[in-house]
């Protein structure tokens, strides 16, 4: 796969209207999820503990993301 073979390593698996972008600066990876539905959908994160950067606070496990 493209992906693989550069590098890219998804944090989420393929999920219908879920967009993931990533960025880095330096060593930094920046995941960007963002859900296109009109309902929330529920994520599981591989293990870790990730930043919510707009709210400043910590995930890890299943998360949330309202829709639009």
């Amino acid at each position: 796969h493209y992906c693989a073979q550069h590098g890219i390593n998804p944090v989420i698996e393929p999920v219908e209207g879920i967009e993931e972008a990533q960025r880095r600066k330096g060593n930094v990876v920046y995941s960007f999820i963002l859900n296109h539905n009109t309902d929330e959908v529920k994520l599981q994160l591989p293990d870790g503990k990730y930043i919510d950067v707009l709210r400043g606070r910590e995930l890890e496990g299943i998360i949330t993301i309202l829709g639009n």
